[in-house]
């Protein structure tokens, strides 16, 4: 019997992640889960730690403990939110913003050369099921947002 699908795709994703962390520490100095909070951070500018939590999938907990080495390295800024006292707005700084952009068309461009080398791999099928399965699982549209 082969492999359940929902394994595969697991020990896909996870073989994907581990790449891209590699590929992200030793060009850019960074971890692959940093990346991504750092992504979900520049596409919701402003937002509150409960909003990034819930945008990058972790507990406010989590992403709470994540902000102050980010603003530390220079890649967030913290700033009281003036219409709520006690919360803060999270916002990218031009590196953080340079890094995502820079980092993510490296990762996306290492991703589709896969697709040109080979070629029995259909990137744009794959896309489209990806999309119909996200559909299927109530995955809001906007990469920022959690369900």
């Amino acid at each position: 019997m082969s492999e359940p699908t929902s394994f595969l795709l697991h020990r896909v994703v996870v073989a994907m992640d581990t790449y891209a962390d590699d590929l992200l520490r030793r060009e850019h100095g960074v971890t692959f889960a940093t990346f991504g909070f750092l992504a979900v951070a520049a596409a919701l500018p402003g937002a509150d730690v409960t909003s990034l939590a819930r945008g990058a999938g972790m507990s406010k907990a989590a992403a709470s403990k994540r902000i102050p080495p980010l603003v530390r390295d220079g890649y967030l800024t913290a700033e009281p939110d003036p219409h709520h006292g006690r919360r803060l707005r999270i916002v990218p700084t031009p590196r953080a913003y340079e890094l995502v952009s820079s980092a993510g068309a490296r990762l996306e461009a290492e991703f589709s050369d896969l697709f040109t080398l080979h070629p029995e791999l259909d990137e744009f099928a794959l896309r489209h099921q990806l999309d119909t399965l996200a559909r299927v699982l109530g995955l809001p549209t906007d990469p920022g947002e959690q369900p």
